[in-house]
């Protein structure tokens, strides 16, 4: 096995087994579509994506309430409206579908986004990252979901494409009018836009074409005037989920997931709660728990382990060079890594808000490519454990649908009821104005449900 992992052998078959994570990413995204959750906020952007589009509504000028107590920018449900607009939209699983596909198209992107972007000695990292976000659990739950950040990857690939183009003009553009943009499906989009914004403001000013980059970003202004002015004049404000915190500035949340996310380790827990212990017997092997979840749960956290061993001890050695590692000007790469992992991260915690894990959505596959990177620059045979990690990320996410599709009942966490046993029970419907969404397993043509 090691020695297929090097030199020519690897290179032969090394694009074959990202075509194979791939094409098992898209699976885990398609299959089983109508097990999707289906909770309030998924009614709410259905209800829209398919009355809305058709003009059996009011247009919507702001998306729903955040749990910040404000509403989000119209841009949050006018991107599920322009998929109302091209397609039928009839039901939860076909909108659903259209995120899918979505997420699908982004994963196949990169590969030739890699191959002209990134420099030559640096597009390994890369390819294990987009691997594991197409077998990663948690990936693959949020991607399968009719929710605002679930749009991402399409989006977070064009902004990382400006980006990586910003010393162009057009790039510099693209990069302004994304920045502007991707805050718009959702609010932990300006959170890394106005990171990136920063880190270049303070370590690579001269690499950025100024001009374009704000003409872009004013262009990308003008969907959420509205907003502005509910913000400024309005201040229809309601008293957040959970209040600002000092506590949270030094809880250092961001950088534990971002650390331990890409491992698939914390990533089916908030959608299961009580039932992830439950979980953990699965697979059921003829009657009986095999208890194989736990038992790669298990070393994937010993992998993560000895990583951040390892890790720990190669940063002493190198502290000489800590500010250079910081920065990460040293590559491309590694400067747009810095960006993500010490930029945001330090914006996220100047919030005073908890960093919830979905959060993360927007910097995928980012978090992957510097856990790749990691694995291989602090392992002896860092292809093999990224191999290993790859094969474990890929039976928990199969797993985990499985265990949702024999399972149609009330999950104890955020997953909550599936959408299929949903259509069996009508009466634990989300509802819209009072009453159901759904009727018949078709969205109501009539209006306001």
């Amino acid at each position: 096995m090691l020695k297929i992992l090097q030199g020519t052998a690897f290179a032969r078959l090394a694009p074959w087994g990202l075509a194979l994570a791939i094409t098992l990413g898209a699976v885990f995204r398609l299959i089983w579509g109508e097990d999707i959750e289906f909770k309030g906020d998924e009614a709410y952007t259905l209800h829209f994506a398919a009355s809305g589009a058709q003009g059996e509504e009011p247009f919507p000028w702001l998306g729903m309430r955040s749990s910040a107590g404000f509403k989000n920018p119209g841009m949050s449900v006018w991107a599920f409206m322009i998929f109302g607009y091209c397609f039928e939209i009839t039901d939860a699983p076909t909108l659903a579908r259209c995120v899918q596909i979505c997420s699908i198209l982004a994963l196949i992107a990169y590969i030739p986004f890699i191959r002209r972007l990134v420099k030559e000695d640096e597009r390994e990292g890369w390819y294990w990252g987009v691997a594991l976000m197409a077998l990663n659990p948690l990936a693959v739950i949020l991607h399968r979901k009719i929710w605002p950040p679930s749009l991402f990857p399409l989006i977070t690939l064009a902004f990382l494409l400006g980006w990586l183009k910003r010393g162009n003009p057009w790039g510099a553009f693209l990069l302004g009018l994304i920045a502007a943009l991707i805050g718009q499906f959702q609010m932990a989009g300006f959170i890394m836009a106005a990171a990136f914004f920063f880190w270049a403001i303070l370590f690579d000013r001269q690499s950025v074409r100024w001009v374009p980059l704000i003409a872009g970003a004013l262009l990308g202004t003008l969907p959420m005037l509205p907003w502005i002015y509910e913000m400024v004049f309005i201040r229809d404000f309601e008293t957040p989920n959970r209040a600002a915190s000092l506590s949270y500035l030094f809880e250092g949340m961001f950088w534990l997931r971002w650390i331990i996310q890409p491992f698939g380790l914390e990533t089916v827990y908030p959608s299961l709660k009580a039932d992830f212990f439950d979980f953990l017997r699965y697979p059921i092997l003829f009657g009986v728990p095999s208890y194989l979840v736990a038992i790669v749960h298990l070393l994937l956290i010993g992998t993560v382990i000895a990583l951040a061993i390892r890790g720990m001890a190669r940063l002493w050695q190198t502290r000489s060079q800590w500010f250079d590692q910081f920065t990460g000007r040293s590559s491309p790469t590694g400067f747009t890594l810095s960006a993500a992992f010490w930029g945001c991260g330090l914006l996220f915690s100047a919030t005073l808000r908890p960093f919830r894990y979905h959060y993360g959505l927007v910097s995928m596959p980012l978090s992957f490519v510097w856990a790749a990177r990691s694995t291989l620059t602090l392992a002896k045979h860092g292809r093999a454990l990224l191999l290993f990690v790859c094969v474990g990320n890929g039976l928990l996410s199969a797993w985990f649908l499985d265990y949702i599709h024999q399972n149609q009942r009330k999950i104890q966490g955020d997953y909550g009821l599936p959408y299929q046993a949903q259509l069996v029970h009508p009466q634990e419907l989300p509802t819209y104005a009072g009453k159901p969404v759904l009727a018949d397993r078709r969205v109501s043509r009539t209006g306001p449900p």
